[in-house]
């Protein structure tokens, strides 16, 4: 019985020791890592996207792009003026719009049509959707019509005419003066459609309504690739009415030399000569070298020289900037 009481007490006694040991160590308790805050997350998902893009990889761009503008959605309501969110999320936009770019002319390479113009739709709708921040109206527009020009270019790729001619008008209604423009969508009306009649409206509505030289040289240049002089000559005449200069003279001079005309092609080339012989500087040409002159429209007192050409002789012909223009000049005033 004792022995027991004895048992109980080492018992006992062995628990109080460890009780007491235990009270006297530190418990030490690990806090869990605080959860990444949003803007850090978009700043991470941008390097990420910026990576991917850097390596080409324009798919996995725009998804870690994508990721990093609702992340910085996220993190706007507790940002301060120093975290530039709304300047973050612009470029996360611009981003993503450069990768579908990217990826459209990708596609355009490979003939992927459809891809690449729904990739450009991407970018587009991007570009006009946005209010800019950094970026200025000025640039914004300069993206939303190289876009589209963009699409008309892949859908005359395409074969897709008629929605090519539908993009150039988009352009147009933003940019009525852009020559460029117009003539890319004539020569689509003309040479693809095979639609002379409305290629020739348009170029005919934009003059009329610019009412400039430059536009009804367009035009009448226009007829003179389809040899109709009689509509040519009437939009030179046109143009010049609006601007008579040594170029217009040139261009009047080229046209009816062309058309066999050279009654009046000699008027106008005697008043090229008489408007620049004094005030242009002079280019040297041998007699072999300017032996194309024969074939101008070129009074025949002009020409005694070439009966007997002669290397060694030389004739002074104005030089012009214009490749228009037809070098001219009379021998006798060497």
């Amino acid at each position: 019985m004792l022995k027991q009481r004895y048992l109980a007490l080492v018992a006992l006694l062995v628990l109080i020791a460890i009780s007491a040991c235990s009270s006297n160590k530190q418990v030490m308790i690990e806090e869990p890592e605080p959860e990444p805050q949003p803007l850090e997350l978009a700043l991470l998902a941008a390097a990420e996207g910026a990576d991917y893009y850097e390596d080409q990889m324009y798919d996995a761009a725009i998804l870690a792009f994508t990721n990093a503008k609702k992340l910085f959605e996220d993190a706007a309501p507790t940002a301060s003026e120093a975290d530039s969110i709304a300047l973050n999320i612009e470029s996360m936009k611009l981003n993503i719009a450069k990768s579908h770019a990217d990826l459209a002319y990708e596609n355009m390479e490979l003939t992927l049509y459809n891809e690449a113009l729904q990739h450009y739709q991407s970018a587009l709708a991007i570009y006009q959707s946005h209010q800019p921040v950094r970026i200025t109206r000025e640039e914004l527009d300069r993206d939303i019509l190289g876009t589209i020009n963009n699409m008309a270019i892949v859908t005359q790729q395409a074969g897709m005419y008629e929605k090519t001619v539908e993009y150039y008008d988009e352009i147009l209604k933003a940019e009525p003066d852009n020559e460029r423009i117009l003539n890319l969508k004539f020569n689509v009306l003309s040479n693809n459609l095979q639609d002379d009649e409305r290629a020739f409206e348009a170029l005919s509505d934009y003059a009329n309504v610019a009412n400039s030289a430059p536009a009804y040289v367009m035009l009448a240049e226009r007829y003179t690739e389809k040899r109709n002089f009689t509509a040519a000559e009437a939009a030179y005449m046109k143009a010049l009415a609006l601007r008579e200069d040594a170029d217009m003279y040139a261009r009047l001079g080229n046209f009816f030399r062309a058309s066999s005309q050279w009654g009046k092609a000699n008027t106008y080339l005697e008043k090229l000569v008489a408007t620049t012989l004094m005030s242009r500087p002079w280019l040297w040409f041998t007699s072999r070298s300017g032996r194309t002159l024969c074939s101008l429209a070129i009074p025949p007192r002009w020409l005694s020289f070439w009966k007997n050409p002669s290397p060694s002789i030389v004739i002074p012909i104005p030089l012009y900037p214009s490749p228009a223009i037809i070098m001219v000049a009379k021998t006798g005033q060497k």
